[in-house]
Protein backbone atom coordinates (compact mmCIF):
# COMPACT_ATOMS: atom_id res chain seq x y z
CA UNK A 1 0.00 0.00 0.00
CA UNK A 2 1.33 3.43 -0.86
CA UNK A 3 0.38 6.85 0.40
CA UNK A 4 1.21 10.34 -0.68
CA UNK A 5 0.29 13.81 0.38
CA UNK A 6 1.41 17.36 -0.27
CA UNK A 7 2.33 17.59 3.38
CA UNK A 8 4.79 20.05 4.85
CA UNK A 9 6.53 17.30 6.80
CA UNK A 10 9.81 15.62 5.99
CA UNK A 11 8.15 12.78 4.09
CA UNK A 12 5.71 13.33 1.24
CA UNK A 13 5.49 9.70 0.14
CA UNK A 14 5.18 6.69 2.42
CA UNK A 15 5.15 3.06 1.37
CA UNK A 16 3.41 0.60 3.67
CA UNK A 17 3.04 -3.14 3.14
CA UNK A 18 0.16 -5.24 4.42
CA UNK A 19 0.71 -9.00 4.45
CA UNK A 20 -2.45 -11.02 3.94
CA UNK A 21 -3.14 -14.39 5.62
CA UNK A 22 -2.48 -17.58 3.67
CA UNK A 23 -5.47 -19.02 1.82
CA UNK A 24 -6.48 -22.70 1.95
CA UNK A 25 -4.59 -23.57 -1.22
CA UNK A 26 -1.37 -22.01 0.07
CA UNK A 27 -1.73 -23.74 3.44
CA UNK A 28 -2.19 -27.05 1.63
CA UNK A 29 1.02 -26.44 -0.34
CA UNK A 30 2.93 -25.84 2.86
CA UNK A 31 3.57 -22.19 2.08
CA UNK A 32 4.53 -19.73 4.79
CA UNK A 33 4.05 -16.01 5.23
CA UNK A 34 6.92 -13.60 4.73
CA UNK A 35 9.11 -12.68 7.69
CA UNK A 36 8.89 -9.21 9.22
CA UNK A 37 11.59 -7.46 11.25
CA UNK A 38 10.98 -6.73 14.93
CA UNK A 39 10.63 -3.00 14.26
CA UNK A 40 8.04 -3.63 11.46
CA UNK A 41 10.19 -1.79 8.94
CA UNK A 42 11.66 -4.61 6.82
CA UNK A 43 10.02 -7.55 5.07
CA UNK A 44 12.09 -10.64 4.15
CA UNK A 45 10.95 -12.68 1.14
CA UNK A 46 11.90 -16.30 0.47
CA UNK A 47 10.35 -17.84 -2.63
CA UNK A 48 11.62 -21.18 -3.90
CA UNK A 49 9.75 -20.78 -7.19
CA UNK A 50 10.88 -17.23 -7.92
CA UNK A 51 14.41 -16.60 -6.68
CA UNK A 52 14.48 -13.16 -8.31
CA UNK A 53 11.90 -12.01 -5.74
CA UNK A 54 14.01 -13.13 -2.78
CA UNK A 55 15.54 -10.46 -0.60
CA UNK A 56 14.79 -7.91 2.07
CA UNK A 57 12.74 -4.79 1.42
CA UNK A 58 12.75 -1.72 3.66
CA UNK A 59 9.38 0.04 4.07
CA UNK A 60 7.95 2.84 6.18
CA UNK A 61 5.86 0.23 7.95
CA UNK A 62 4.96 -3.45 7.53
CA UNK A 63 1.69 -4.92 8.83
CA UNK A 64 1.60 -8.63 9.59
CA UNK A 65 -1.26 -10.91 8.54
CA UNK A 66 -3.13 -10.39 11.83
CA UNK A 67 -3.45 -6.61 11.62
CA UNK A 68 -6.97 -5.19 12.11
CA UNK A 69 -8.73 -2.72 9.83
CA UNK A 70 -8.77 -0.21 12.71
CA UNK A 71 -4.97 -0.44 13.08
CA UNK A 72 -4.59 0.16 9.34
CA UNK A 73 -6.81 3.25 9.61
CA UNK A 74 -4.86 4.64 12.56
CA UNK A 75 -1.52 4.19 10.80
CA UNK A 76 -2.60 5.27 7.31
CA UNK A 77 -6.04 6.86 7.13
CA UNK A 78 -6.05 9.20 10.11
CA UNK A 79 -2.71 10.99 9.43
CA UNK A 80 -3.57 11.53 5.76
CA UNK A 81 -7.09 12.62 6.70
CA UNK A 82 -5.72 15.27 9.05
CA UNK A 83 -3.47 16.62 6.28
CA UNK A 84 -6.44 16.71 3.91
CA UNK A 85 -8.67 18.59 6.37
CA UNK A 86 -5.77 21.00 7.01
CA UNK A 87 -5.80 21.95 3.32
CA UNK A 88 -3.36 19.63 1.57
CA UNK A 89 -4.06 17.56 -1.55
CA UNK A 90 -3.62 13.89 -0.60
CA UNK A 91 -3.77 10.42 -2.12
CA UNK A 92 -4.10 6.94 -0.69
CA UNK A 93 -3.89 3.98 -3.02
CA UNK A 94 -3.52 0.21 -2.82
CA UNK A 95 -1.08 -1.52 -5.16
CA UNK A 96 -0.53 -5.25 -5.54
CA UNK A 97 -1.25 -8.46 -7.39
CA UNK A 98 -4.83 -9.36 -8.17
CA UNK A 99 -6.40 -11.17 -5.22
CA UNK A 100 -3.97 -9.65 -2.71
CA UNK A 101 -6.68 -7.89 -0.70
CA UNK A 102 -6.57 -4.33 -2.04
CA UNK A 103 -10.35 -3.91 -2.15
CA UNK A 104 -10.67 -5.46 1.31
CA UNK A 105 -8.22 -2.90 2.69
CA UNK A 106 -9.79 0.06 0.92
CA UNK A 107 -13.46 -0.88 1.25
CA UNK A 108 -14.13 -3.97 3.34
CA UNK A 109 -17.34 -6.03 2.95
CA UNK A 110 -20.07 -4.06 1.16
CA UNK A 111 -22.83 -5.73 3.18
CA UNK A 112 -21.44 -3.95 6.25
CA UNK A 113 -20.89 -0.60 4.58
CA UNK A 114 -23.71 1.12 6.50
CA UNK A 115 -23.07 -0.52 9.86
CA UNK A 116 -21.67 1.66 12.63
CA UNK A 117 -18.41 0.56 14.26
CA UNK A 118 -18.10 -2.48 11.98
CA UNK A 119 -14.64 -3.97 12.53
CA UNK A 120 -14.19 -5.30 8.92
CA UNK A 121 -14.80 -1.87 7.33
CA UNK A 122 -11.92 -0.61 5.22
CA UNK A 123 -10.24 2.77 4.88
CA UNK A 124 -12.85 4.49 2.71
CA UNK A 125 -15.92 3.97 4.96
CA UNK A 126 -13.81 4.82 8.03
CA UNK A 127 -12.62 8.07 6.43
CA UNK A 128 -16.20 8.99 5.53
CA UNK A 129 -17.36 8.21 9.06
CA UNK A 130 -14.62 10.44 10.51
CA UNK A 131 -15.51 13.38 8.23
CA UNK A 132 -19.18 13.36 9.15
CA UNK A 133 -19.29 11.95 12.68
CA UNK A 134 -16.24 13.47 14.37
CA UNK A 135 -17.40 17.08 14.11
CA UNK A 136 -15.34 18.49 17.00
CA UNK A 137 -12.12 16.83 15.78
CA UNK A 138 -12.69 17.98 12.21
CA UNK A 139 -13.41 21.58 13.21
CA UNK A 140 -10.35 21.63 15.47
CA UNK A 141 -8.17 20.52 12.54
CA UNK A 142 -9.76 23.10 10.22
CA UNK A 143 -8.94 25.90 12.67
CA UNK A 144 -5.40 24.68 13.29
CA UNK A 145 -6.14 23.68 16.87
CA UNK A 146 -7.83 26.98 17.72
CA UNK A 147 -11.44 25.86 17.76
CA UNK A 148 -12.30 27.84 20.90
CA UNK A 149 -10.95 31.06 19.35
CA UNK A 150 -12.62 30.64 15.95
CA UNK A 151 -16.17 31.18 14.74
CA UNK A 152 -18.43 30.78 11.70
CA UNK A 153 -16.76 27.48 10.72
CA UNK A 154 -18.11 26.14 7.43
CA UNK A 155 -17.35 22.99 5.47
CA UNK A 156 -18.54 21.83 2.04
CA UNK A 157 -17.82 18.31 0.78
CA UNK A 158 -18.25 17.12 -2.79
CA UNK A 159 -17.84 13.56 -3.99
CA UNK A 160 -17.14 11.98 -7.36
CA UNK A 161 -16.54 8.39 -8.45
CA UNK A 162 -14.75 7.43 -11.66
CA UNK A 163 -12.83 4.54 -13.13
CA UNK A 164 -9.87 4.44 -15.45
CA UNK A 165 -10.52 1.57 -17.84
CA UNK A 166 -8.04 0.99 -20.68
CA UNK A 167 -6.89 4.63 -20.40
CA UNK A 168 -10.47 5.92 -20.64
CA UNK A 169 -11.94 7.92 -17.76
CA UNK A 170 -15.56 6.96 -17.10
CA UNK A 171 -17.92 8.84 -14.77
CA UNK A 172 -19.54 6.16 -12.57
CA UNK A 173 -22.18 8.50 -11.14
CA UNK A 174 -23.87 9.18 -14.47
CA UNK A 175 -27.21 7.38 -14.59
CA UNK A 176 -26.66 5.96 -18.08
CA UNK A 177 -23.36 4.38 -16.95
CA UNK A 178 -24.87 2.77 -13.86
CA UNK A 179 -25.18 -0.78 -15.15
CA UNK A 180 -22.96 -3.76 -14.38
CA UNK A 181 -20.56 -4.13 -17.32
CA UNK A 182 -19.03 -7.37 -15.90
CA UNK A 183 -15.80 -6.66 -17.70
CA UNK A 184 -17.24 -6.30 -21.18
CA UNK A 185 -16.04 -3.30 -23.11
CA UNK A 186 -19.19 -1.21 -23.33
CA UNK A 187 -19.86 0.51 -26.64
CA UNK A 188 -20.53 3.65 -24.63
CA UNK A 189 -17.11 3.71 -22.92
CA UNK A 190 -15.47 5.87 -25.59
CA UNK A 191 -18.55 8.06 -25.95
CA UNK A 192 -18.58 8.68 -22.19
CA UNK A 193 -14.82 9.17 -21.90
CA UNK A 194 -13.84 12.35 -20.10
CA UNK A 195 -10.73 14.50 -20.45
CA UNK A 196 -8.26 15.68 -17.84
CA UNK A 197 -7.63 19.41 -17.72
CA UNK A 198 -5.10 21.55 -15.87
CA UNK A 199 -5.98 24.98 -14.53
CA UNK A 200 -3.55 27.38 -12.79
CA UNK A 201 -6.06 28.05 -9.99
CA UNK A 202 -8.19 24.92 -9.96
CA UNK A 203 -5.37 22.46 -10.51
CA UNK A 204 -5.98 19.07 -12.14
CA UNK A 205 -9.61 18.18 -12.83
CA UNK A 206 -11.75 15.97 -15.06
CA UNK A 207 -13.88 18.03 -17.39
CA UNK A 208 -17.58 17.22 -17.05
CA UNK A 209 -17.24 14.82 -14.10
CA UNK A 210 -20.27 14.55 -11.81
CA UNK A 211 -19.56 16.20 -8.47
CA UNK A 212 -22.22 15.62 -5.82
CA UNK A 213 -22.37 17.68 -2.62
CA UNK A 214 -22.89 15.40 0.36
CA UNK A 215 -24.02 16.25 3.87
CA UNK A 216 -24.12 12.84 5.57
CA UNK A 217 -22.07 9.64 5.66
CA UNK A 218 -25.10 7.71 4.37
CA UNK A 219 -25.26 9.88 1.23
CA UNK A 220 -21.57 9.26 0.55
CA UNK A 221 -21.92 5.50 1.00
CA UNK A 222 -24.93 5.42 -1.34
CA UNK A 223 -22.75 7.08 -4.00
CA UNK A 224 -20.05 4.46 -3.42
CA UNK A 225 -22.54 1.65 -4.08
CA UNK A 226 -23.83 3.46 -7.17
CA UNK A 227 -20.32 3.73 -8.56
CA UNK A 228 -19.38 0.13 -7.76
CA UNK A 229 -22.32 -1.15 -9.82
CA UNK A 230 -20.63 0.16 -12.96
CA UNK A 231 -17.05 -0.93 -12.34
CA UNK A 232 -15.46 -3.30 -14.86
CA UNK A 233 -14.82 -6.69 -13.25
CA UNK A 234 -14.20 -10.12 -14.77
CA UNK A 235 -13.05 -13.60 -13.83
CA UNK A 236 -9.45 -14.69 -14.35
CA UNK A 237 -7.57 -17.79 -13.21
CA UNK A 238 -6.27 -15.76 -10.25
CA UNK A 239 -9.45 -14.03 -9.10
CA UNK A 240 -13.12 -14.78 -9.75
CA UNK A 241 -14.00 -11.07 -9.63
CA UNK A 242 -10.80 -9.37 -10.72
CA UNK A 243 -11.00 -5.59 -11.02
CA UNK A 244 -10.23 -4.59 -14.60
CA UNK A 245 -9.96 -0.88 -13.91
CA UNK A 246 -8.58 1.63 -11.43
CA UNK A 247 -11.39 2.89 -9.19
CA UNK A 248 -11.08 6.48 -7.95
CA UNK A 249 -13.12 8.07 -5.18
CA UNK A 250 -12.33 11.78 -4.99
CA UNK A 251 -13.44 13.97 -2.09
CA UNK A 252 -13.28 17.75 -2.56
CA UNK A 253 -13.27 19.83 0.60
CA UNK A 254 -13.83 23.57 0.98
CA UNK A 255 -13.51 25.12 4.44
CA UNK A 256 -13.68 28.59 5.91
CA UNK A 257 -13.68 30.20 9.35
CA UNK A 258 -13.11 33.51 11.12
CA UNK A 259 -9.95 33.49 13.25
CA UNK A 260 -9.29 35.28 16.54
CA UNK A 261 -8.09 38.41 14.72
CA UNK A 262 -11.27 38.65 12.65
CA UNK A 263 -9.67 37.42 9.42
CA UNK A 264 -11.42 34.95 7.15
CA UNK A 265 -9.41 31.83 6.33
CA UNK A 266 -10.46 29.76 3.30
CA UNK A 267 -8.95 26.48 2.13
CA UNK A 268 -9.62 23.98 -0.65
CA UNK A 269 -8.19 20.47 -0.84
CA UNK A 270 -8.84 17.07 -2.39
CA UNK A 271 -8.41 13.52 -1.22
CA UNK A 272 -8.13 10.72 -3.79
CA UNK A 273 -8.88 7.21 -2.51
CA UNK A 274 -7.84 4.71 -5.17
CA UNK A 275 -8.42 0.98 -5.47
CA UNK A 276 -5.96 0.10 -8.21
CA UNK A 277 -6.51 -2.78 -10.60
CA UNK A 278 -4.34 -5.78 -9.75
CA UNK A 279 -1.02 -6.37 -11.44
CA UNK A 280 -0.85 -9.76 -13.17
CA UNK A 281 1.29 -12.19 -15.12
CA UNK A 282 -0.60 -13.34 -18.19
CA UNK A 283 0.58 -16.95 -17.94
CA UNK A 284 -0.86 -17.18 -14.41
CA UNK A 285 -4.22 -15.63 -15.28
CA UNK A 286 -4.45 -17.54 -18.60
CA UNK A 287 -5.96 -14.40 -20.09
CA UNK A 288 -7.27 -14.39 -23.63
CA UNK A 289 -8.74 -11.80 -25.99
CA UNK A 290 -10.13 -8.76 -24.16
CA UNK A 291 -8.58 -9.90 -20.85
CA UNK A 292 -5.06 -9.72 -22.38
CA UNK A 293 -5.70 -6.18 -23.63
CA UNK A 294 -7.00 -5.16 -20.22
CA UNK A 295 -4.00 -6.70 -18.41
CA UNK A 296 -1.52 -4.93 -20.69
CA UNK A 297 -3.15 -1.55 -20.07
CA UNK A 298 -3.31 -2.20 -16.31
CA UNK A 299 0.35 -3.19 -16.09
CA UNK A 300 1.42 -0.23 -18.25
CA UNK A 301 -0.32 2.34 -16.05
CA UNK A 302 0.97 0.69 -12.86
CA UNK A 303 4.49 0.77 -14.28
CA UNK A 304 4.11 4.47 -15.04
CA UNK A 305 2.89 5.10 -11.50
CA UNK A 306 6.04 3.41 -10.18
CA UNK A 307 8.23 5.50 -12.50
CA UNK A 308 6.57 8.72 -11.31
CA UNK A 309 7.06 7.86 -7.65
CA UNK A 310 10.70 6.92 -8.23
CA UNK A 311 11.29 10.22 -10.03
CA UNK A 312 9.60 12.18 -7.23
CA UNK A 313 11.83 10.50 -4.65
CA UNK A 314 14.97 11.22 -6.69
CA UNK A 315 13.98 14.87 -7.05
CA UNK A 316 13.38 15.05 -3.31
CA UNK A 317 16.95 13.77 -2.84
CA UNK A 318 18.28 16.67 -4.94
CA UNK A 319 18.45 15.09 -8.40
CA UNK A 320 16.97 16.89 -11.40
CA UNK A 321 14.83 14.04 -12.70
CA UNK A 322 12.06 14.32 -15.30
CA UNK A 323 8.73 13.23 -13.82
CA UNK A 324 6.61 11.41 -16.48
CA UNK A 325 3.16 12.49 -15.21
CA UNK A 326 1.75 12.58 -18.74
CA UNK A 327 2.69 8.98 -19.54
CA UNK A 328 -0.65 7.77 -18.14
CA UNK A 329 -3.98 9.37 -17.32
CA UNK A 330 -3.82 8.08 -13.77
CA UNK A 331 -0.55 9.88 -12.96
CA UNK A 332 -1.55 12.98 -14.93
CA UNK A 333 -4.78 13.33 -12.94
CA UNK A 334 -2.84 12.87 -9.68
CA UNK A 335 -0.14 15.38 -10.65
CA UNK A 336 -0.95 18.00 -8.01
CA UNK A 337 -1.67 15.37 -5.33
CA UNK A 338 1.47 13.26 -5.86
CA UNK A 339 3.88 16.07 -6.76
Amino acid sequence: MSLSSDNSGSENIRCIVRCRPLNEKEIGLGSKCVTISSDSKVVFVENKNDKLANGKYAMDHVFNENVTQEEVFQEIGEPILKSFISGYNCTIFCYGQTGAGKTHTMMGPLEQLFEENSSPQGLIPRIIHYLFNEETKVKNIITGGNLDKSKDIKMTIKFCVMELYQESIIDLLKTENNTNTTGKNSNNDKANELKIKEDPKKGMYVQGITEVEIKTAKEAKNLILMGLKSRHVAATEMNAESSRSHLLFSIYLSTSYINSRGGKIEKMSRLHLIDLAGSERQKKTKAQGERIKEACMINKSLSTLGNVINALVENYEGKNKYIPFRDSKLTYFLKDSLG
